[in-house]
């Protein structure tokens, strides 16, 4: 049975020290307001129901909402594959335009404006951005938060954020591509002219003709 530290039955490597009132064990989890300040007991209260009531309505999110977030994180997640999958590709087509001296390709790349801008910003994160960038960059997001935050308090307490919606749908109606589509090939041509011979065949074996039905002669077509 253990008893307190005080007890002189206790051993003697189980005693510790005197009492200390702020000490690591004893300390205690809740926020501490500065020295030299007395808080009424009415001001902790509201505090704390303010602090209630906006965690309350900071988290309170719809099913609606989540789903949106999630159907976003899929839609990012494809997005971002498809364009590995072009980078790759287009990697591969310049290879082999490169040791066949294809003019075609070479006039594409030209003349592709999409296609430089993704060569340009390539560069820039290769080189990495100086110092006005970043300021400009800083500049952005802090513009951003506040905007967020006005536009939240214009919403009002309880009421959706109907401009954050509109915004959520645009992402899944609006494509935005960055890596550019490349121009059909050779073997793309080719397999196009040969799926169009199947399916043409296909449809005439599949074209039916018109048959009369006679009870004396048969079937007549």
């Amino acid at each position: 049975m253990n008893r307190s530290d005080s007890d002189s039955s206790m051993p003697l490597y189980r005693r510790g020290g005197p009492f200390q009132r702020n000490s690591i064990e004893r300390r205690s989890l809740r926020w501490r307001h500065p020295t030299g300040t007395v808080v009424s007991k009415h001001q902790r209260s509201a505090s704390t129901g303010h602090a209630s009531s906006h965690h309350a309505t900071a988290t309170a999110r719809t099913s609606l909402d989540l789903e949106l977030d999630l159907q976003a994180q899929h839609t990012r997640l494809q997005t971002l594959q498809d364009e590995l999958g072009r980078l790759r590709e287009l990697k591969s087509r310049l290879e082999v335009a490169r040791a066949q001296g294809d003019q075609e390709m070479a006039s594409w790349v030209l003349e592709d404006q999409q296609f430089q801008n993704l060569i340009a910003q390539a560069e820039n994160g290769k080189n990495g951005k100086n110092v006005e960038e970043r300021k400009v960059d800083k500049m952005l997001k802090k513009t951003s938060k506040e905007i967020y935050k006005l536009r939240k308090s214009k919403a009002g307490k309880g009421k959706p954020d109907i401009i954050s919606f509109k915004e959520k749908m645009a992402f899944f109606t609006r494509v935005k591509i960055t890596v550019p589509v490349l121009p059909p090939g050779e073997d793309c041509v080719d397999s196009r002219e040969v799926e169009g011979r199947e399916s043409s065949e296909e449809n005439s074996e599949a074209q039916r003709y018109p048959y009369i039905v006679d009870r004396v002669l048969g079937v007549e077509v």
